[in-house]
């Protein structure tokens, strides 16, 4: 299965790809990847649509869409989502393909066939599970980054003993890199995450638009 990560990645590959582009057409090979709606009605649904971007929740991409609707995939084992000329030989298991009108097209082939696809509008989701999703991991390691900095010009300041503080100015170091650390401690996210590497924030999912320097909201 995906971890994260990956599912992040795929994103960004593709966002860049989808981003602007219409769907021409919408082709549905097995009917039992589409969980929500029929079939019939997510090809309507789709077809003449422009992409406005591609965001992720969790380990679900969105393809939000013009006029309100929105895409939204989860690769579950063996999903894989990818972009290919038109005409290019087709994978085995190759399940729904969108023509896009750049000549290009996006398929979703899927061996196990765990994979699901939902089209949906704006409204409150209650199909897919991404209502039950905790805070996303990727978030701003700028406080760590800052406090590290406070602390290392507290050592490099000669005027700063090693010992008990002796004036206020190294109190003011040592309370601003402390301040700091406890913010970091109470967030939640994982330690490996970068500023430049936080995930895009979808616009239709409550509780993403944190994504973006957390440090905003940090402030006690």
């Amino acid at each position: 299965m995906p971890e994260l990560p990956e599912v992040e990645t795929i994103r960004r590959v593709l966002a860049p790809q989808l981003t602007g582009r219409m769907a021409v057409s919408v082709s549905v090979r097995t009917p039992g990847v589409i969980a929500y709606p029929s079939p019939a009605e997510f090809i309507a649904g789709t077809a003449g649509k422009t992409i406005k971007e591609l965001c992720r929740r969790g380990k679900f991409l969105i393809i939000r869409m013009d006029r309100g609707m929105r895409i939204i995939v989860h690769l579950r084992m063996t999903g894989c989502l990818l972009i290919t000329p038109e005409g290019y030989p087709e994978e085995a298991h190759t399940h729904v393909i969108m023509k896009l009108d750049d000549s290009n097209e996006l398929r979703f082939s899927d061996t196990r066939r765990f994979g699901r696809l939902w089209l949906l509008d704006n409204g409150k989701d209650l199909l897919t599970g991404m209502d039950r999703l905790g805070p996303e991991p990727f978030r701003s390691y700028r406080c760590i980054i800052s406090a590290a900095k406070a602390w290392e010009e507290q050592k490099e300041d000669k005027a700063v003993p090693d010992g008990p503080v002796s004036n206020s100015r190294n109190r003011k170091h040592i309370l601003r890199r402390d301040t700091l650390l406890r913010r970091d401690r109470s967030a939640k996210g994982s330690p490996y995450a970068q500023p430049e590497r936080m995930a895009k924030p979808c616009h239709d999912d409550p509780g993403t638009s944190f994504l973006l320097h957390r440090e905003k909201h940090d402030n006690p």
